[in-house]
């Protein structure tokens, strides 16, 4: 069997071995472009959100978090949904986004902002849930064990509370504490 190209050309299928050899370029080819499209709509998005327009910013998250192969990409979308969603006011649907992006890619910026929105809103055990995995990624920074003994304070968990604190103490004084009360990323 033959297929004709262009003047002259002649393309034969190619052999099962071949084929395969084909198809595995071929999805290569398609993970790179798709992380550099997952990439480039979150780019946008942020683009979009700074200039103010909610509207195309969460179109561009949403498109970006679901093409997103990489599980980076697909928190950082998660994250950018859960900062407009805030931003908007939507409590339920911010930490819905900021709870995918931490279970997507564990981050400590989505982890900040799930434990800052779930203690605001009242939901102290999901805050203190959350604040046990901050300090499960990042053991050796103060301000993870200051966020842990925080909700356990708020849950009236005295003696946790100040077990957690000394933690972040003793990183803070041996220099090890990212960031005193966590600010930055």
């Amino acid at each position: 069997m033959e297929l004709s190209g262009r003047e002259g050309q002649v393309w034969e299928p190619f052999e099962s071995a071949r084929s395969l050899e084909g198809v595995a370029h071929v999805t290569e080819a398609m993970d790179l472009l798709f992380a550099n499209r997952a990439q480039s709509y979150l780019n946008t998005a942020d683009y979009f959100r700074n200039e103010g327009d909610w509207v195309k910013a969460y179109r561009y998250y949403r498109s970006a978090s679901a093409m997103a192969l990489n599980p980076r990409l697909h928190s950082e979308a998660c994250r950018g949904l859960g900062d407009l969603f805030a931003q908007a006011g939507d409590v339920y649907q911010a930490l819905e986004s900021y709870g995918n992006s931490i279970h997507s890619f564990p981050n400590r910026e989505g982890y900040y902002q799930f434990i800052l929105l779930s203690a605001r809103s009242g939901h102290i055990q999901e805050a203190l849930e959350a604040a046990k995995g901050l300090t499960k990624f990042y053991p050796r920074e103060a301000a993870s064990w200051y966020k842990l003994a925080a909700c356990q304070e708020m849950l009236g968990q005295k003696e946790d509370a100040q077990v957690s604190f000394q933690k972040g103490l003793r990183l803070e004084k041996a220099g090890k504490g990212r960031m005193a009360m966590g600010e930055g990323s």
